[in-house]
Formats: structure tokens, C-alpha cells, sequence
């Protein structure tokens, strides 16, 4: 999309042109302070028409000014983060860290990949393969390509173990409380051990059972173990 004659990209890493990095944590501002407003006036800019996109490099570092956006155009931007912002939430939820080898020579630093879940195993091998130029210290060199999809594959299958578990979690919770709304009373959901949140009490762990309420909330009862 083009926004006031630049074109910009979005992908996991936040908003990309070909000058500035608009990341998932920008700020964006109305014109209010008087060093902006002195700025948007000497570049013929009505300061009530724009915010300002304080605009972080991947360094963490700021630029040596602000990014103006006129409205509408900055409705839009705030599109793109936003759907920056979800984009990047995806990627965290599919990465997968695979270790690959440990590393001599008084380093004994990890070689590791970070893999996308949604890529395929001829991504995820090139990638290993990759992890492993230029790097003449490592304790498990020249492993074979059979070798490398073990190690990933066995990282996949954790996590979809993970994802798995985490899915029928949610289908039993929501299961709960359809049930608690429909019969009007609180259904059991799961039961777990915690310290004892009452100091007064002479015990050290309390036995939490939680319910789904005809409310569609989820609520903690506890009891002391003397």
C-alpha cells in the first residue's frame, strides 16, 4: 500500500520501506508538543490532520526524526500494525527451537534453528544446514540429512503434542461452560495443588478446584490441607 508517496510491506517483523521499520511496538501520537508542531508548520503540515510514528529500528534504536502520517492514511497505518502485531503473534505461536550441536573450543554455545511450524521439512533442513556454515568449532559436524530431520522432527512432535494438549484443554474448558449455562450450575473443570494463600492458616499447600460458572467464567475454590 502506498501511504503519503511511500510504499510499505508488512510481514512478521513489523511494518517494512525501503527507509523506515514500523515495528509491533510503535507509538503513535497526535501532533501536540511544540517541537512537532514547530516541525509539521515548516514542512506545510497541518499538525491536526497527522499523528507522528515514532519508528524504531531493528536495533531498538530511533530514527533521527518522526514519521509523519496524514489522515485518512493514518487510519490505515494503524491497519498495518495491527495486523502486524497478529502476524507476528502467529510466527511466536509456530516457532520451534531445535538443537543441533554443541560448540568447542571454550565456547560451548548452542547451534540451534528457530523453524516456523507451517513450513515443511525441506525448509527446515536447508535451515539446519545453513546453521552449521561457517562454523568450524562445532562438536557435531557434517551430520547427515537423516541425522538433522531426526533432531527437528522430534522438537514437531513435542510441539504437536503441546498444541494438542493446549486444544483439548480449551474443548473441555468451553465444554464446561456450555454445560454450567445450560443447566445453571457450576461444572467442574480441573483440580490442582497450589501454596497456601492464607498465612494465618497452618498448612503450605491448598487443593484449588476450578469451575465454570452459568456466567461463562471460570472460578477458583480453595481448600486447606492441615
Amino acid at each position: 500500500m502506498e501511504i503519503n508517496g511511500k510504499t510499505y510491506e508488512i510481514d512478521e517483523h513489523g511494518i517494512q520501506s525501503p527507509t523506515i521499520h514500523i515495528s509491533s511496538k510503535t507509538l503513535s501520537d497526535p501532533v501536540s508538543s511544540r517541537p512537532y508542531v514547530d516541525d509539521c508548520k515548516k514542512h506545510g503540515i497541518d499538525p491536526g490532520t497527522v499523528r507522528i510514528y515514532h519508528s524504531p529500528d531493528v536495533d531498538g534504536k530511533y530514527h533521527s526524526g518522526p514519521v509523519y502520517v496524514q489522515a485518512p492514511a493514518a487510519l490505515e497505518y494503524d491497519k498495518f500494525i495491527s495486523a502486524s502485531i497478529e502476524a507476528g503473534r502467529i510466527k511466536r505461536e509456530n516457532s520451534i527451537v531445535v538443537y543441533l550441536s554443541s560448540r568447542g573450543w571454550g565456547d560451548y554455545s548452542p547451534v540451534e534453528i528457530t523453524i516456523d511450524r507451517r513450513d515443511g521439512p525441506p525448509v527446515w533442513l536447508k535451515a539446519a544446514k545453513d546453521a552449521f556454515l561457517g562454523k568450524d568449532d562445532v562438536d557435531r559436524p557434517g551430520q547427515p540429512d537423516d541425522e538433522l530431520m531426526g533432531r527437528i522432527m522430534k522438537e514437531v512432535a513435542k510441539f504437536d503434542k503441546k498444541a494438542s494438549d493446549k486444544a483439548e484443554r480449551e474443548k473441555h474448558i468451553s465444554d464446561c461452560k456450555l454445560r454450567a449455562a445450560e443447566t445453571g450450575e457450576r461444572q467442574f473443570v480441573r483440580k490442582y495443588m497450589d501454596d497456601c494463600d492464607d498465612d494465618k492458616e497452618e498448612c503450605s499447600l491448598d487443593v484449588v478446584s476450578v469451575y465454570a460458572m452459568p456466567d461463562g467464567s471460570l472460578k477458583d475454590f480453595r481448600s486447606h490441607t492441615w
